[in-house]
């Protein structure tokens, strides 16, 4: 629980995790004002096939609002994400990991900037799913009747390399629609075995 003692982070999985880390104090600033972010982070590290990975999720501040609340929503949205950022460069590096969440901003935004790179580093890769009609918007924004690709997948460099090619999804099957007002985006990860260290010859 962050901030935010009403709406939390969660998350459901068919294998197991070995460690859950929460993140609920990270801050960051506004014009010389403190802010936190309101749902803080999660983490659920895995161990596949001998490699150790992380799952991060994330809920980004709304667009709820007047349209002048709509310039702090922003600039707090960027705030969450460089927090976010920030703590995942520190925490994992240039480990395997793969964040997801709703990021109620959209590609090329501040926010996803932020969540993508730090200063000249990439810290990883946005993957765009397509659904069964070939598009990849994941949210229908109906006060304004705009179709929107709000959701990310972000993957590390390493994590780039378990990737399964074009498994990058969106479900909009049956009850796709019911389920939730965003829609369901995964992709399939392959670890391969890693090689056994060579045996030394006879006689060394």
């Amino acid at each position: 629980v962050a901030l935010d003692g009403e709406r939390c982070l969660c998350a459901l999985s068919r294998i197991p995790f070995t460690k859950v880390d929460r993140f609920a104090d990270l801050s960051y600033s506004i014009g010389g004002e403190d802010y936190g972010v309101k749902r803080g982070l999660i983490a659920l590290s895995f161990t596949t096939q001998g490699r150790v990975w992380t799952m991060y999720g994330i809920h980004l501040k709304s667009r709820l609002g007047s349209e002048t609340d709509a310039v702090l929503n922003r600039k707090e949205r960027e705030g969450e994400a460089t927090a976010v950022r920030n703590c995942i460069a520190k925490d994992a590096g240039a480990g395997m990991w793969i964040l997801a969440g709703d990021t109620n901003d959209s590609p090329g935004s501040g926010t996803w900037k932020r969540l993508s790179q730090k200063g000249d580093m990439k810290l990883g890769t946005a993957l765009r799913a397509l659904d069964s009609n070939g598009e990849a918007w994941t949210y229908h924004y109906t006060s304004h009747d705009v179709y929107e690709r709000i959701d990310m997948l972000l993957c590390s460099p390493p994590m780039c390399e378990m990737l399964v090619e074009g498994s990058a999804k969106i479900f909009d099957g049956p009850g796709s629609e019911q389920a939730s007002d965003h829609r369901l985006i995964y992709v399939d990860l392959d670890f391969p075995d890693i090689p056994a260290a060579a045996q030394p010859e006879a006689g060394r």
